[in-house]
């Protein structure tokens, strides 16, 4: 999902590079590498709470709006920041 991101907002050709334990997307001015996972991957729910004591409720369109703002501060600080 973060390659696909990162390419519909770059614009850019995406190289793949595949090794034996990790797989890296290579776009015009950035890298983004992960590590393989061999195996079952891990049962996250086991580290979620069946129930929880408080609920938050937020309006959708709100938060979405909020998290652009912030990704754009983000993105900035990024590339200001050496490599």
């Amino acid at each position: 999902m973060e390659a696909q991101r990162a390419a519909d907002s770059l614009g850019s050709e995406v190289r793949l590079m595949l090794e034996s334990s990790q797989v890296t997307f290579a776009f015009a001015d950035r890298r983004l590498t992960t590590r393989l996972i061999e195996g079952k991957f891990p049962d996250f729910r086991q580290l979620l709470p069946s129930d929880f004591e408080r609920r938050l409720e937020v309006d959708r369109a709100e938060l979405i709006e909020v998290v652009k703002r912030v990704s754009v501060v983000g993105a900035r600080a990024a590339r200001r920041s050496p490599r």
